[in-house]
């Protein structure tokens, strides 16, 4: 009987170790372009904030990358292709054993141009001076 008593001791305390020790997170994702194609070769790179390590990963064809191994934590998720602007992310909270998806979405410079609102040009009524030459 003590000796059933003293593995089920030993067997809650080894439990409760592993439960209260910090399980790395992982972080998975696609990155597509505006026009929802998957962009093999992007860069990936994940550093914790406050931290002096960077963890890289490159998409496949299919757009998707993948980095395990996180401690829980805040960081910062950068993401940048050939002839796109990069997309950062900061603040991302990984959780102890949580695994996080993102969709990631790059854009051109000239998508990122005209996607701004247009202008208002004044009229002839808001204009009180007219220019000649």
């Amino acid at each position: 009987m003590t000796r059933k008593l003293g593995w089920m001791l030993v067997v809650i305390a080894w439990s409760a170790v592993m439960s209260a020790a910090p399980h790395p997170g992982k972080l998975s994702g696609y990155v597509r372009n505006t026009r929802g194609i998957a962009q093999m070769g992007a860069a990936v790179e994940v550093s914790q904030i406050g931290g002096t390590e960077t963890l890289r990963a490159f998409t496949d064809p299919r757009g998707f990358f993948a980095i395990a191994g996180l401690p829980p934590g805040k960081y910062t998720v950068r993401v940048s292709a050939p002839s796109f602007l990069p997309s950062m992310t900061q603040n991302l909270a990984v959780q102890s054993g949580a695994s996080l998806v993102m969709h990631v979405t790059l854009n051109t410079l000239f998508e990122a141009v005209s996607l701004l609102p247009d202008r208002k040009k004044p009229t002839d009524d808001q204009d009180d001076w007219k220019w000649t030459l």
